[in-house]
């Protein structure tokens, strides 16, 4: 192996390069999906909400009574679950006309509104442009205050607050604009105003709203809540409402992982084949030139065997090192990758080691066809060449 050493460092090329592949892949793929996880819980798992289930009643009835699990009684026993920073009641009622005092009839702006009591606002955290948010004291109160969404309002042709806007014969005073939205993203291109406003306002008689209890939630508590929400609200009647929770985190981990496990093992494996094969072919090539060496050492007393194990023994030793290599080549990339993306580093202990073995493995695989051909070279073959 010595003899020939840049042969040998070729041969041990393709194993390198397939435990390079092998640790580096799996490496950032648990750290990727440790990242993913990361992101779902602070964006997507903190919020659960529960909406009426569908029990075919008429929706005159529907718009006409407030249900049960609906009221600011059923919302306050939501926030007061483990787990829970904010929950409120939203009422939604899309393409409501919106219009100025001074437009004239037809230049209304269909526009979905947002009607939402004091935590529920906090949860949905409008971010302000200009003005203020409405507080609890307007919902209270039931003060015919609005927030416009930027778009509303650049269609509206409102620019400050103190402007007036019009909902059929009710009218509302804009106290602020607001450019996006947190959390409930349909809320982002509509209009938000306390639920008094809308549960005592007639120009909403005719609509019927679309209502949802609306939890924010510390991370991690979204599942759990989501198995106590619909008693929490409706402690007589929970089969009335649906409760519509993210996944776990873990379960979205487990699916990234296997998704990208598969494909990552695959490319693995083809490259520590092609290693295979480049040890094999120049391990035969070697037998070839050593057939004089070969012969010489069973002329004087060397077994078939102790052939097989001396070829054997070398391809082993190089796909061993260029296991070793390659592992150290791939959780050198793995963290340096990791830590350019300012993410924490996470590589299962077993990988490194698997890699390694996978390269010995590869270096036994390919020197088995040349280590036989070996055993069959005998003395008289090798002084007649």
């Amino acid at each position: 192996m010595t003899r020939d050493f840049g042969r040998s460092v070729v041969s041990a090329l393709g194993a390198l390069l397939g435990s390079a592949a092998f640790v580096v892949t799996l490496g950032l793929t648990g750290t990727a999906s440790h990242q993913v996880s990361a992101a779902f819980d602070i964006r997507r798992a903190t919020e659960v909400s529960v909406t009426e289930r569908d029990t075919g009643r008429a929706s005159s009835e529907a718009a006409e009574t407030t249900p049960r699990w609906f009221t600011p009684l059923a919302a306050q026993r939501a926030g007061d679950m483990a787990g829970v920073v904010h929950a409120g009641r939203i009422a939604t009622v899309k393409a409501v006309d919106v219009r100025r005092f001074y437009l004239a009839a037809g230049d209304e702006v269909p526009t979905d509104v947002y009607a939402v009591d004091r935590e529920s606002l906090a949860a949905i955290e409008p971010q302000g442009i200009v003005g203020r948010t409405f507080d609890g004291g307007h919902v209270l109160r039931a003060d015919a205050v609005v927030l416009l969404s930027k778009s509303v309002a650049a269609r509206l042709g409102v620019v400050q607050p103190g402007a007036a806007v019009f909902i059929g014969d009710l009218g509302l005073t804009v106290i602020g604009i607001y450019s996006d939205v947190a959390r409930v993203p349909g809320a982002a291109g509509g209009i938000i105003l306390p639920i008094t406003v809308q549960e005592n306002a007639k120009a909403f008689d005719k609509q019927m709203p679309s209502r949802q209890i609306f939890f924010e939630t510390v991370p991690g508590a979204a599942s759990q809540l989501g198995l106590q929400a619909a008693l929490a609200v409706s402690p007589a009647q929970p089969d009335l409402v649906e409760v519509n929770a993210p996944p776990d985190p873990k379960t979205l981990r487990q699916e990234v992982e296997s998704s990208v496990l598969q494909l990552s093992v695959i490319v693995s494996l083809v490259i520590l084949a092609l290693g295979a094969i480049s040890i094999g072919n120049t391990t035969a090539v070697r037998v070839v030139l050593r057939t004089g060496e070969i012969g010489l050492r069973r002329a004087l007393g060397a077994r078939r065997t102790d052939i097989f194990c001396q070829v054997l023994g070398e391809t082993a030793a190089l796909g061993l090192l260029g296991g070793t290599l390659g592992t150290v080549i791939g959780v050198l990339v793995t963290v340096a990758v990791s830590l350019g993306n300012r993410w924490i580093p996470v590589l299962d202990p077993t990988i490194p080691a698997l890699a390694i073995i996978a390269g010995a493995a590869a270096g036994v695989i390919a020197g088995a066809y040349p280590a036989i051909r070996a055993t069959r070279i005998t003395p008289a073959q090798a002084l007649s060449r």
